[in-house]
């Protein structure tokens, strides 16, 4: 039987770019607001708030020169860097779930937009290590465990190379929702 090749994914560099640029405005915004107010508590936070964005916006400049796929899916589990740096085991993910994307009018729901979203979920996701960082406000983002993943997150992935990674390697059933409203 040939081996399974791995699926990798890279950043958005373009995008994670402009996202760091605009946290950067907004933490000299901030830290100029509190050199307006330096005695006030209005100006303290301001500066607090300001250093903590440029903390976030260094973080995720810094990430774009990683070298690294930000999503490796092969034979061995998924490795996704916005949760942490290790391989998770497919024998830690409990299911998988992918779902098309919509477009929503004033009828409701009015058809597919062609994107797609997949979310894993993992049984003990404490037992992986964490990343720092803006990577740290992903993982706390989290559900329950459940890392989501779709076409318009910071990789260059799309829904069929997402789908065709998943079922190369996922040895269970992924669990494919359809449209709200679809019968």
């Amino acid at each position: 039987m040939p081996e399974l090749t791995a699926y990798t994914f890279n950043r958005r560099r373009g995008v994670q770019g402009c996202m760091g640029a605009v946290m950067v405005s907004l933490s000299f915004a901030f830290i100029a607001i509190g050199a307006l107010f330096p005695v006030r508590a209005v100006g303290v936070f301001a500066v607090l708030f300001g250093l903590v964005i440029a903390w976030f916006a260094l973080s995720l400049l810094l990430d774009i020169f990683t070298p690294n796929p930000i999503l490796t899916i092969s034979a061995q589990g998924v490795c996704f860097l916005p949760f942490s740096p290790a391989v998770v085991p497919w024998s830690e993910i409990t299911a998988v779930t992918m779902a098309q994307g919509y477009y929503y009018g004033t009828q409701g729901v009015t058809g597919g937009d062609g994107k797609f979203g997949f979310t894993y979920a993992i049984r003990d996701p404490e037992r992986f290590p964490k990343r720092g960082g803006i990577s740290g406000i992903a993982r706390a983002t989290m559900t329950q465990g459940s890392v989501r993943l779709n076409t318009l997150t910071l990789s260059d992935a799309r829904g069929q190379d997402l789908e065709a990674a998943f079922r190369a390697h996922y040895p269970g059933k992924i669990v494919e929702r359809p449209l709200p409203g679809a019968t």
